[in-house]
């Protein structure tokens, strides 16, 4: 759906928004995309909330290095903590997450 499509923290925070409504999107596909701290941080609170989501694909996803180093400010850990209370992702792919700075 959206993989590959240059996608970054902003990016990613308006479809988080858009998703924490009552939509019917069931499948996500954010693979290959710059998704930042602020970026995980909207969507771990979007999975939280979110009950059609059961496929989400964030593989070869490039959380830069501040995204990895900010575990403990919160950020990345919250889109650990909305995957952990998700009841309806069935299928995640986390296929090669890198941090690595382009």
């Amino acid at each position: 759906m959206l993989g590959n499509n240059k996608f970054e923290d902003g990016d990613t925070e308006k479809l988080a928004t858009m998703l924490v409504g009552d939509y019917l999107i069931t499948r996500l596909d954010l693979s290959m995309n710059k998704i930042g701290t602020n970026g995980a941080r909207a969507l771990g609170e979007c999975l939280k909330v979110n009950k059609t989501l059961t496929n989400l694909d964030l593989s070869m996803i490039n959380l830069n290095t501040l995204g990895f180093n900010s575990l403990k400010e919160g950020d990345v850990r919250e889109l650990i903590l909305g995957l952990k209370v998700n009841t309806t992702i069935t299928m995640l792919n986390l296929c090669k997450v890198c941090n690595k700075k382009e």
